[in-house]
């Protein structure tokens, strides 16, 4: 009786009403559909524990996997008033057994209500975690996901996903943006710090030209070997040129003193280093003080004034060139204020710092490189025919009085003295020129009196000039 079937107990309850309605046996009915009714509830329970998809320490059976569409039933038989009695029966059985107090029935219930909960817990946390990662990428929760057009069709994950994306590319964009703007701020600032840099060197080379102006007219009342020279040579007119235009025989005049005074030919061949620092000294001065006038009322007097120091410099260095050339090298590189022959100690950053304060312009820097180009090329040439000469004084022996040609030795010594002296002077010309392109064609006026103030008290090096501005260009 365990073994029947639902059907096979509609079957049997079918046949007894069968022979009931044939008048053939009277069974017992309440003991029969008890019996049958325990016997396929019992089987139901059994075959819902042995299924592949039960799952026995959750107490539930997982959904089985899906079957094929079951085949069409056949064509359904009458039913009759007993089997619509039996199948009544039967359902209130099974329901009265399964709301049986059975232990095993309650425990089974109470895994699958604790795993329904574990579950719903588990979709809880999982849902909020996706929330919050959501919401600390952009401060936006699933709603943004949902409305964002760029993320519709994706899964959750890959909007997540997509979503981070986004978020560091923002990221990147803005580094790129402060970046930029931290490069474009440090341009700015180098830009300040070059102009603050040319500005303070402008006033540290006004403040020098201040302090040159005071201490040298403190010393305006000193007598001067120079004031002594004869005044009563009829003056010549002096050329624009400077160093052109000049014989040996000319008098220059001079009106960088209170009093104008000549210097004549007879003048300059006594002229000792101590007058030549004296001179150089007046020029210095005068030059100072219209540095400090050019910035008043009286400005364009001042600048006039410059002018006509500048010419006679230019005039006084070329004349001086001709007649007395080792004076003018040797006072020129020398302390003029203490009149020795101890040179200038100053270095490059002070030679930088006067280049700067010149404040030269494109067309004044080309004009100083070609300068300095024809006047290295002339000296590489002096240098290499000295050397040559100085081979030619060490191949010759002293003269010995045994010896049966001396006068041929001798000449050959002379010849190449005269040659030297001769290499030396076109050092001198060479020289000369650099000086009087650099003073009176390339330099502003105002650039001449700048230079010889700033290197006071001694001469301003031309050559270590030119090569700070070439530097400051890169060439």
């Amino acid at each position: 009786m365990a073994g029947l079937g639902f059907h096979d107990i509609l079957r049997s309850g079918s046949s007894v009403g069968s022979h009931r309605e044939a008048g053939t046996c009277k069974p017992d009915w309440s003991d029969l559909l008890y019996h049958q009714a325990q016997a396929g509830a019992q089987a139901h329970r059994s075959q819902l524990t042995h299924s592949p998809g039960y799952n026995s320490t959750a107490g539930s059976a997982s959904p089985a996997p899906a079957r094929d569409p079951a085949p069409r039933p056949a064509a359904a038989r009458p039913v009759s008033g007993a089997d619509k009695y039996l199948t009544v029966l039967l359902d209130d059985f099974i329901v009265q057994d399964r709301d049986a107090d059975d232990p095993d029935e309650q425990m089974l219930d109470s895994l699958d209500s604790d795993q329904s909960r574990h579950t719903d817990t588990c979709q809880t946390l999982s849902t909020s975690h996706a929330t919050t990662t959501t919401s600390s990428l952009d401060g936006k929760g699933d709603d943004a996901l949902d409305t964002d057009p760029d993320l519709n069709g994706l899964s959750k994950s890959n909007r997540l996903r997509e979503k981070n994306k986004q978020a560091q590319r923002r990221h990147r964009q803005k580094e790129k943006e402060l970046k930029y703007e931290h490069d474009s701020h440090m341009k700015t600032l180098s830009t300040t710090l070059n102009e603050l840099v040319v500005h303070n060197t402008k006033l540290r080379s006004r403040n020098h030209v201040l302090e040159c102006a005071l201490s040298l007219k403190r010393e305006r009342e000193k007598p001067s070997p120079t004031q002594t020279l004869e005044q009563n040579t009829e003056p010549i007119y002096v050329p624009s040129k400077g160093w052109e235009g000049f014989t040996p025989n000319a008098a220059l005049l001079l009106t960088v003193r209170e009093q104008p005074f000549l210097l004549t030919q007879a003048h300059l061949k006594n002229m000792q280093q101590q007058d030549f620092c004296s001179l150089w000294k007046a020029f210095v001065e005068g030059m100072a003080q219209c540095l400090v006038d050019s910035a008043g009322p009286n400005g364009a007097r001042a600048k006039l004034r410059i002018e006509e120091l500048k010419r006679e410099l230019c005039s006084f260095c070329a004349i001086i060139s001709l007649l007395r050339p080792a004076l003018m090298r040797r006072s020129m590189g020398s302390n003029m204020e203490a009149c020795n022959s101890r040179g200038s100690q100053n270095g490059p950053e002070y030679w930088q710092n006067l280049e700067m304060s010149l404040q030269l312009t494109e067309r004044q820097t080309q004009e100083l490189l070609q300068t300095r180009q024809i006047y290295l090329e002339g000296l590489g040439k002096l240098l290499r025919e000295r050397a040559d000469l100085y081979a030619v004084f060490q191949s010759q022996q002293i003269v010995c009085f045994e010896s049966h040609l001396p006068s041929q030795g001798f000449a050959r010594t002379f010849d190449a003295a005269e040659q030297l002296s001769e290499n030396l002077r076109e050092e001198q010309r060479i020289w000369t020129q650099m000086i009087a392109v650099t003073f009176r064609r390339t330099l502003q006026s105002w650039q001449l009196a700048t230079m010889l103030v700033q290197a006071w008290p001694f001469a301003p090096d031309v050559l270590a000039v030119i090569n700070c501005a070439a530097d400051h260009v890169g060439a």
